[in-house]
This record gives structure tokens, sequence and C-alpha cells, in this order.
């Protein structure tokens, strides 16, 4: 029960390490067939797409990503001394809103990058392919450019991607409406 548990909740925030760890783990020892059954259900598991949002959901996650450029383009154009850090921070964000849109898991920081650029990671985690291959191709060119000035363009880039798969934003009259739960 508490191994179906750990999937569960892994599901629930688009993680999915105990899965993977069933589904491509090799079984030493299962007398009573259980471990051969939870990997069984890893398996069946893991090609479920996540949830992805809609509606207002996806309203707040297209506010999301404005609000994390902006704030990254703000340090950009102040030349904060931590203005670098805000942009790889932005970047991982930026990372997990898209994919969150995509109904792709949460990756760890240190496997963005490799998810993208077709490393053997993809295979050992069972990641299908980057379905948006611009995307990609700018996330890499953003990660791997070491000139400080491009980092604005790269971030509007990356923004512009995600709001023109996700159908447009404007920040100018944004507003979102969510039923009020009123029993607090």
């Amino acid at each position: 029960a508490q191994i179906r548990k750990y999937f569960h909740d892994d599901l629930r925030s688009r993680r999915t390490m105990s899965l993977v760890q069933f589904a491509t783990g090799s079984i030493h020892a299962d007398s009573g067939g259980t471990v051969e059954a939870l990997a069984a259900l890893a398996k069946s598991l893991l090609p479920a797409a996540f949830e992805i949002p809609r509606s207002a959901a996806l309203e707040l996650l297209k506010y999301s990503v404005w609000d994390t450029v902006d704030n990254a383009l703000d340090a950009c154009e102040r030349g904060a001394p931590d203005a670098r850090f805000v942009y790889y921070t932005a970047l991982e964000a930026l990372f997990d809103d898209y994919s969150r849109f995509l109904g792709r898991p949460r990756l760890s920081p240190h496997r963005i990058m490799a998810s993208l650029s077709g490393s053997s990671l993809r295979r050992r985690y069972l990641l299908d392919d980057f379905p948006d291959r611009a995307f990609a191709d700018e996330y890499i060119a953003a990660i791997t450019d070491r000139d400080d000035s491009a980092m604005p363009r790269h971030l509007e880039a990356i923004a512009g991607i995600i709001f023109t798969a996700a159908g447009g934003f404007e920040i100018d009259g944004f507003s979102v409406t969510t039923p009020a739960d009123v029993n607090r």
C-alpha cells in the first residue's frame, strides 16, 4: 500500500521518480510476485499524461510566465548583482510552467538540459522527446549563451513560444475568474 501511495503522490506532484524505479529496475527476488505487480502498475501509470491546465488554471499559468519574465527582465535591466541567478531561476520556472502546460513531468534542474538535448537520460528515465523543438532549441541557446546582454532576448523568445502555444497573453486588462470558496 505504501509504494502505491508513493506512485500516486508522485503523479499528483508531476514527478515520476518512484514509478521509473519500479518500471526500469530489475527484480532479483520476489517469491510472492508483489514487486512484479508493482512494476507492472508503474509501467501502466507512466504513459499517462499529467493534467493539463484549462480555463482559469491556464490563465494563471500564463500570468506566472509573464511575471517570471518581467521579474527577470527587471533584474537584467537594473544590472542587479544577482541578475544571472534570477535569469537561471526564471529559466527553470519557465521550463516547469511549459512542461505543466504540455502535461509533462516536473524535472529536477540537473535533468532539464539533458532531457532537451537528446541524451540517453530520456531513455533511462522513460521520457518522450520534448514535443516543441523550437522551445527546446531556444532553451538550450538560453542556457549555453554566455553573453549577459542576450539574457532578455532569450527570456522574451521563450515566453513568446509559450504564449503562442497557450493561445496568447496580454497583461493589459488581465483578469481571471475562479469559483469562490466561502466556507473557509
